[in-house]
Protein backbone atom coordinates (compact mmCIF):
# COMPACT_ATOMS: atom_id res chain seq x y z
CA UNK A 1 0.00 0.00 0.00
CA UNK A 2 1.07 3.86 1.00
CA UNK A 3 4.51 1.97 2.81
CA UNK A 4 5.24 0.38 -0.37
CA UNK A 5 5.26 3.44 -2.03
CA UNK A 6 6.93 5.83 0.29
CA UNK A 7 9.61 2.93 0.47
CA UNK A 8 9.79 2.79 -3.21
CA UNK A 9 9.90 6.51 -3.95
CA UNK A 10 12.96 6.55 -0.99
CA UNK A 11 15.24 3.51 -2.49
CA UNK A 12 13.71 3.85 -6.25
CA UNK A 13 15.72 0.44 -7.62
CA UNK A 14 17.65 -0.48 -4.54
CA UNK A 15 14.34 -0.88 -2.71
CA UNK A 16 14.51 -5.05 -2.53
CA UNK A 17 18.91 -4.92 -2.24
CA UNK A 18 18.03 -2.46 0.72
CA UNK A 19 15.11 -3.99 2.38
CA UNK A 20 16.58 -7.57 2.01
CA UNK A 21 19.88 -6.93 3.69
CA UNK A 22 18.43 -4.61 6.71
CA UNK A 23 14.51 -4.45 6.88
CA UNK A 24 15.02 -2.59 10.01
CA UNK A 25 16.21 0.38 7.79
CA UNK A 26 12.99 1.75 6.78
CA UNK A 27 12.32 2.97 10.73
CA UNK A 28 14.62 5.60 10.60
CA UNK A 29 13.90 6.00 6.79
CA UNK A 30 10.07 6.04 6.33
CA UNK A 31 8.08 8.43 8.32
CA UNK A 32 5.18 6.58 9.38
CA UNK A 33 7.40 3.01 10.05
CA UNK A 34 7.91 1.62 13.15
CA UNK A 35 9.29 -1.40 14.62
CA UNK A 36 6.38 -3.57 14.41
CA UNK A 37 6.17 -2.93 10.34
CA UNK A 38 9.49 -3.17 10.10
CA UNK A 39 9.60 -6.30 11.94
CA UNK A 40 6.56 -7.87 9.64
CA UNK A 41 8.65 -7.32 6.41
CA UNK A 42 11.71 -8.85 8.37
CA UNK A 43 10.11 -12.03 9.45
CA UNK A 44 8.17 -12.46 5.77
CA UNK A 45 11.80 -12.71 4.42
CA UNK A 46 13.01 -15.36 6.73
CA UNK A 47 14.92 -12.91 9.31
CA UNK A 48 16.04 -15.01 12.32
CA UNK A 49 14.18 -14.24 15.53
CA UNK A 50 17.61 -13.06 17.47
CA UNK A 51 19.35 -11.44 14.56
CA UNK A 52 21.50 -8.68 16.27
CA UNK A 53 19.49 -6.23 13.77
CA UNK A 54 16.31 -7.43 15.53
CA UNK A 55 17.18 -7.70 18.69
CA UNK A 56 18.89 -4.10 18.71
CA UNK A 57 15.56 -2.06 17.23
CA UNK A 58 13.29 -4.30 19.54
CA UNK A 59 15.26 -2.60 22.77
CA UNK A 60 14.71 0.86 21.24
CA UNK A 61 11.27 -0.18 21.08
CA UNK A 62 10.52 -1.27 24.27
CA UNK A 63 12.20 1.77 25.71
CA UNK A 64 9.82 3.70 23.60
CA UNK A 65 7.49 2.23 24.75
CA UNK A 66 8.49 2.31 28.93
CA UNK A 67 9.00 6.30 27.75
CA UNK A 68 5.35 6.56 26.99
CA UNK A 69 4.15 4.87 30.18
CA UNK A 70 6.04 7.49 32.14
CA UNK A 71 9.00 5.23 32.81
CA UNK A 72 13.11 7.27 31.74
CA UNK A 73 14.68 3.67 32.10
CA UNK A 74 14.13 0.07 32.28
CA UNK A 75 15.97 -2.32 34.41
CA UNK A 76 17.69 -5.19 33.41
CA UNK A 77 15.36 -7.93 34.18
CA UNK A 78 12.23 -6.04 32.77
CA UNK A 79 14.01 -5.21 30.07
CA UNK A 80 14.97 -9.41 29.39
CA UNK A 81 11.07 -10.05 30.05
CA UNK A 82 9.93 -7.65 27.63
CA UNK A 83 12.85 -8.90 24.84
CA UNK A 84 11.22 -12.18 25.69
CA UNK A 85 7.40 -11.15 25.25
CA UNK A 86 7.72 -8.49 22.40
CA UNK A 87 10.41 -10.19 20.14
CA UNK A 88 8.83 -13.57 20.80
CA UNK A 89 12.53 -15.45 22.06
CA UNK A 90 13.24 -17.85 24.74
CA UNK A 91 14.49 -16.74 28.34
CA UNK A 92 17.80 -18.06 27.32
CA UNK A 93 17.97 -16.11 23.77
CA UNK A 94 16.14 -12.77 25.54
CA UNK A 95 19.46 -13.13 27.90
CA UNK A 96 21.98 -14.58 25.51
CA UNK A 97 21.38 -11.59 23.26
CA UNK A 98 21.19 -8.60 25.43
CA UNK A 99 24.80 -7.94 26.29
CA UNK A 100 26.17 -7.66 23.06
CA UNK A 101 24.15 -5.62 21.30
CA UNK A 102 23.28 -3.75 24.75
CA UNK A 103 26.94 -2.56 23.31
CA UNK A 104 26.48 -1.75 20.05
CA UNK A 105 23.48 0.27 21.24
CA UNK A 106 25.98 2.15 23.61
CA UNK A 107 28.37 2.92 21.16
CA UNK A 108 26.00 4.02 18.86
CA UNK A 109 24.84 6.59 21.37
CA UNK A 110 21.18 5.23 21.14
CA UNK A 111 21.18 3.54 25.25
CA UNK A 112 23.48 4.54 28.05
CA UNK A 113 23.18 1.78 30.70
CA UNK A 114 24.26 3.09 34.49
CA UNK A 115 24.82 0.20 37.14
CA UNK A 116 21.89 0.24 39.51
CA UNK A 117 24.55 1.54 42.46
CA UNK A 118 23.31 4.75 41.25
CA UNK A 119 19.67 4.45 42.46
CA UNK A 120 17.58 3.51 45.81
CA UNK A 121 17.18 0.13 44.97
CA UNK A 122 19.78 -1.54 45.48
CA UNK A 123 19.78 -5.04 43.87
CA UNK A 124 21.16 -7.97 44.63
CA UNK A 125 22.32 -9.01 41.32
CA UNK A 126 25.71 -6.76 40.75
CA UNK A 127 25.22 -7.39 37.04
CA UNK A 128 21.64 -5.34 37.08
CA UNK A 129 21.79 -1.85 35.17
CA UNK A 130 19.34 0.81 34.41
CA UNK A 131 18.45 1.22 30.70
CA UNK A 132 17.79 4.88 29.06
CA UNK A 133 17.70 5.85 25.72
CA UNK A 134 19.95 8.48 25.09
CA UNK A 135 17.83 11.32 24.79
CA UNK A 136 15.66 10.44 27.96
CA UNK A 137 19.38 10.05 29.86
CA UNK A 138 20.43 13.18 28.93
CA UNK A 139 17.18 15.20 29.38
CA UNK A 140 17.07 13.75 33.03
CA UNK A 141 20.51 14.98 33.59
CA UNK A 142 20.12 18.61 31.97
CA UNK A 143 17.23 18.47 34.43
CA UNK A 144 19.30 18.17 37.16
CA UNK A 145 22.09 20.32 35.87
CA UNK A 146 19.89 23.26 35.68
CA UNK A 147 18.28 23.14 38.66
CA UNK A 148 22.13 23.14 40.51
CA UNK A 149 22.94 26.10 38.19
CA UNK A 150 19.56 28.32 38.72
CA UNK A 151 20.15 27.27 42.84
CA UNK A 152 23.17 28.41 43.06
CA UNK A 153 23.00 31.66 41.34
CA UNK A 154 22.63 34.73 43.43
CA UNK A 155 19.60 36.71 43.39
CA UNK A 156 19.47 39.67 41.28
CA UNK A 157 17.67 42.55 43.74
CA UNK A 158 18.02 41.97 46.40
CA UNK A 159 19.10 39.74 49.76
CA UNK A 160 16.02 37.90 51.07
CA UNK A 161 17.80 37.07 54.13
CA UNK A 162 17.88 40.98 55.40
CA UNK A 163 15.32 41.92 57.56
CA UNK A 164 14.34 45.18 55.83
CA UNK A 165 13.46 42.67 53.38
CA UNK A 166 11.32 40.51 55.47
CA UNK A 167 9.87 43.50 57.67
CA UNK A 168 8.57 45.17 54.08
CA UNK A 169 6.88 41.81 53.16
CA UNK A 170 5.42 41.52 56.11
CA UNK A 171 3.81 44.76 55.80
CA UNK A 172 2.91 43.99 52.25
CA UNK A 173 1.08 41.02 53.11
CA UNK A 174 -0.71 42.86 55.92
CA UNK A 175 -2.05 45.54 53.45
CA UNK A 176 -3.08 43.49 50.58
CA UNK A 177 -5.01 40.67 52.47
CA UNK A 178 -6.74 43.97 54.56
CA UNK A 179 -7.48 45.30 51.43
CA UNK A 180 -8.86 41.98 49.54
CA UNK A 181 -10.61 40.72 52.51
CA UNK A 182 -8.32 37.38 51.98
CA UNK A 183 -7.12 35.30 54.96
CA UNK A 184 -4.49 33.38 54.55
CA UNK A 185 -3.72 30.32 57.18
CA UNK A 186 -0.92 29.83 58.87
CA UNK A 187 0.63 27.60 55.62
CA UNK A 188 -0.30 29.69 53.22
CA UNK A 189 1.72 32.79 54.83
CA UNK A 190 4.91 30.07 54.90
CA UNK A 191 4.50 29.48 51.27
CA UNK A 192 4.04 33.01 50.42
CA UNK A 193 7.48 34.27 52.51
CA UNK A 194 8.71 31.14 51.07
CA UNK A 195 8.53 32.03 47.42
CA UNK A 196 9.74 35.62 47.45
CA UNK A 197 13.03 34.28 49.14
CA UNK A 198 13.92 31.05 47.41
CA UNK A 199 15.45 30.28 44.10
CA UNK A 200 13.30 27.37 43.19
CA UNK A 201 9.79 26.37 45.02
CA UNK A 202 7.46 23.81 44.99
CA UNK A 203 3.98 24.60 45.79
CA UNK A 204 1.58 21.49 46.49
CA UNK A 205 -1.34 20.08 47.75
CA UNK A 206 -4.58 18.72 46.35
CA UNK A 207 -7.85 20.62 45.41
CA UNK A 208 -9.38 22.55 47.68
CA UNK A 209 -6.46 23.99 50.03
CA UNK A 210 -5.95 27.15 48.59
CA UNK A 211 -3.11 26.39 46.66
CA UNK A 212 -4.78 29.03 44.00
CA UNK A 213 -5.25 31.85 46.87
CA UNK A 214 -1.56 31.33 47.60
CA UNK A 215 -0.48 31.15 44.15
CA UNK A 216 -2.21 34.92 43.68
CA UNK A 217 -0.72 36.02 46.25
CA UNK A 218 2.76 35.27 45.17
CA UNK A 219 2.10 36.92 41.93
CA UNK A 220 1.13 40.32 43.70
CA UNK A 221 3.66 40.36 45.92
CA UNK A 222 6.57 39.93 43.04
CA UNK A 223 4.70 42.49 41.19
CA UNK A 224 4.50 44.77 43.93
CA UNK A 225 8.40 44.19 44.13
CA UNK A 226 8.76 45.29 40.36
CA UNK A 227 9.67 41.94 38.92
CA UNK A 228 9.22 40.37 35.58
CA UNK A 229 6.71 38.00 36.26
CA UNK A 230 5.80 35.28 33.81
CA UNK A 231 3.33 32.06 33.85
CA UNK A 232 2.89 29.12 32.31
CA UNK A 233 1.29 26.06 32.02
CA UNK A 234 1.59 22.59 29.96
CA UNK A 235 -1.73 22.81 28.76
CA UNK A 236 -3.60 25.00 26.45
CA UNK A 237 -6.59 24.60 29.06
CA UNK A 238 -4.63 25.08 32.33
CA UNK A 239 -3.12 28.02 30.63
CA UNK A 240 -6.30 29.82 30.18
CA UNK A 241 -7.41 28.60 33.99
CA UNK A 242 -4.06 30.30 35.36
CA UNK A 243 -4.81 33.62 33.22
CA UNK A 244 -8.49 33.79 34.35
CA UNK A 245 -7.63 33.17 38.09
CA UNK A 246 -4.74 35.71 38.48
CA UNK A 247 -5.57 37.92 36.25
CA UNK A 248 -2.38 37.99 34.34
CA UNK A 249 -1.73 36.96 30.83
CA UNK A 250 -0.08 32.60 30.89
CA UNK A 251 1.16 30.86 27.95
CA UNK A 252 1.77 27.53 27.12
CA UNK A 253 5.08 26.34 27.53
CA UNK A 254 5.59 25.76 24.17
CA UNK A 255 4.39 29.31 23.21
CA UNK A 256 6.80 30.73 25.75
CA UNK A 257 9.82 28.82 24.93
CA UNK A 258 8.73 29.90 21.17
CA UNK A 259 8.13 26.47 19.55
CA UNK A 260 9.38 26.39 16.23
CA UNK A 261 8.00 23.68 14.47
CA UNK A 262 9.96 24.03 10.91
CA UNK A 263 12.68 24.08 12.76
CA UNK A 264 11.66 21.30 15.46
CA UNK A 265 12.68 22.82 18.68
CA UNK A 266 11.94 25.96 20.68
CA UNK A 267 13.92 28.98 19.75
CA UNK A 268 14.16 30.06 23.31
CA UNK A 269 17.15 27.52 24.84
CA UNK A 270 20.22 27.25 27.00
CA UNK A 271 22.02 29.98 24.36
CA UNK A 272 18.96 32.45 23.74
CA UNK A 273 17.35 32.48 27.79
CA UNK A 274 13.99 34.23 28.56
CA UNK A 275 14.17 37.55 29.73
CA UNK A 276 11.91 37.03 32.87
CA UNK A 277 13.24 37.19 36.88
CA UNK A 278 9.88 35.19 38.34
CA UNK A 279 9.15 32.27 36.24
CA UNK A 280 5.63 30.26 37.44
CA UNK A 281 4.44 27.15 35.88
CA UNK A 282 1.43 25.67 37.15
CA UNK A 283 -0.21 22.49 36.97
CA UNK A 284 3.86 21.28 36.81
CA UNK A 285 2.80 17.63 37.74
CA UNK A 286 2.19 17.13 33.95
CA UNK A 287 5.26 18.34 33.16
CA UNK A 288 7.27 15.49 31.00
CA UNK A 289 11.35 15.21 31.66
CA UNK A 290 11.85 16.31 27.65
CA UNK A 291 9.95 19.18 28.48
CA UNK A 292 11.04 20.06 31.85
CA UNK A 293 14.33 20.12 30.23
CA UNK A 294 13.88 22.54 27.46
CA UNK A 295 11.88 24.84 30.35
CA UNK A 296 14.47 24.72 33.02
CA UNK A 297 17.08 25.52 30.07
CA UNK A 298 15.95 28.21 29.12
CA UNK A 299 15.51 30.05 32.55
CA UNK A 300 18.20 32.55 33.07
CA UNK A 301 20.31 31.92 36.47
CA UNK A 302 19.16 34.58 38.49
CA UNK A 303 15.47 33.64 37.86
CA UNK A 304 13.41 32.64 40.58
CA UNK A 305 10.90 29.68 39.93
CA UNK A 306 7.97 28.95 41.08
CA UNK A 307 6.50 25.15 40.29
CA UNK A 308 3.28 24.61 41.43
CA UNK A 309 1.13 20.97 41.14
CA UNK A 310 -0.67 18.24 42.11
CA UNK A 311 0.59 16.29 45.42
CA UNK A 312 0.94 13.34 42.91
Amino acid sequence: GSTAQKVMKRFGDETIETVSKNPYQLIKAIRGVGFLTADKIAQSIGLELDHPQRIQEGILYILNLAEEQGHCYTDSKKLIEQIESVLNLTQNQAQTSLGTNLISLEQELRVVSLSEKVSENFSEDSNAKLHYLESLYLCELGVANNITRILKADFQTMDPMSPRFQERVETWINQYTKKTSISLNEEQLLAVKKAVKSKILILTGGPGVGKTTTANTIIRLFKAMGKHVVLAAPTGRAAQRLSEVSGEPAKTIHRLLEWSAMEFSFKKNSDNKLSAQVVIIDESSMLDVRLAHSLLEAIPEHAQVILIGDVD
